[in-house]
């Protein structure tokens, strides 16, 4: 009797501490088929893009997350994030920092964080993105401007974003004021270095984020500045990022602007702008449009051109986890190599 009584309190004293903590994993898959043809016809053979595709309308992730309740309001939490590739099986980064790589690099490129939350507001540390630099284009439709589907350096320019994946990071974020929260970031040049020997040209980052909602109005705000590694000459100034975006429902329509503006070291100034809708069609099925309209001006405009974007999309809801889609989308570039083209693609995403 009594070794039955023993053994019944080791098993509390062992299970009491995970019983204590919620542990979950989660994330998003998403594949199916695209067709990309371009107008310029040796890079359409080149490339080669007609088949599987990975992470259009929403981007395929890994993600492990816990919490624990320390009582009095106060609660610790983790989260651990790595980009998954269905179409290749591959998952986080290589050693040179490309996400979905081979080699033996950062499994949880997509972020990895520890959290402490309460009253006072939450305090996090750990790679994460600075959402004033990159988490401003709320919108309704999936990706922003939805995944062209292209890699290479003729895709897009460095885009509208300051901070993402950021290693070495702090990050406060306040109560609800007005129904607003408030997230200042900081990361510093020195937390980009895997040791105290290793040189780095990454700079520290500072970033502040608004989000909130009124009168129905969803709305996110945010500015980021990245103070360039090392000497700065004059024409190697600081980046800077501010954004702006919101979404209301209209009730026959959601809809969604986004705008954005970045000015990255080498004085490139990219800008873009991002309208989406989508119209419920009933019994899951749903009409969804992007409209994107990118430009730079990047003294090499072959390797980043100005852009046009339209996608015209079907998104059937098979159940609450699982969505089909069905899409077609335009590109109009004005300069580059590879020309105007046109995508269809037909998925499937599903949450876990």
């Amino acid at each position: 009797m009594k070794k039955h009584i023993i053994a019944s309190a080791v098993a509390g004293l062992i299970a009491a501490p995970v019983m204590a903590q919620n542990v979950t994993i989660g994330g998003y898959i998403e594949t199916g088929y695209q067709d990309l043809a371009f107008d310029a016809v040796a890079d359409n053979a080149a490339r080669g893009i007609k088949g599987a595709a990975s992470s259009v309308f929403g981007s395929s992730r890994l993600v492990i997350g816990g919490s624990e309740d320390l009582g009095g309001g106060m609660k610790a939490g983790f989260r651990l994030e790595s980009t998954l590739n269905v179409a290749t099986g591959q998952m986080g980064a290589d050693t040179a920092g490309n996400q979905l790589g081979s080699g033996n690099g950062e499994i949880f490129n997509r972020g990895a964080e520890l959290s402490l939350e309460g009253a006072f507001g939450r305090f996090r540390i750990g790679q994460f993105d600075h959402r004033g630099g990159e988490d401003t284009d709320i919108n309704v439709v999936g990706n922003i401007a939805l995944n062209s589907g292209i890699t290479g350096a003729n895709n897009t320019a460095a885009g509208v974003e300051i901070g993402s994946d950021r290693k070495g990071s702090y990050a406060y974020r306040t109560p609800s004021i007005g129904g607003a929260t408030i997230e200042f970031a900081h990361s510093t040049e020195d937390g980009q270095k895997t040791t105290s020997s290793t040189a780095t040209t990454v700079g520290s980052v500072t970033s502040v984020f608004v989000e909130g909602s009124a009168s129905g109005v969803n709305y996110r705000a945010g500015y980021a500045q990245e103070k360039a590694a090392g000497t700065i000459s004059a024409t190697n100034n600081d980046a800077s990022r501010y954004g702006v975006g919101a979404t209301y429902d209209f009730g026959i329509v959601s809809a969604s602007i986004a705008y954005a503006k970045a000015t990255l070291t080498s004085q490139t100034r990219n800008k873009e702008l991002v309208v989406t809708a989508k119209y419920p069609l009933g019994n899951g099925l749903d009409a969804r449009l992007a409209w994107r309209d990118f430009s730079t001006n990047a003294a090499a405009p072959g390797t980043s051109p100005d852009q046009k974007q339209v996608t015209y999309a079907l998104a059937k809801a098979f159940s609450k986890r699982t969505t089909g889609f069905l899409a077609y989308t335009t590109f109009d570039r004005t300069g580059g190599t590879l020309g105007d083209s046109n995508r269809g693609y037909i998925g499937v995403g599903h949450s876990f």
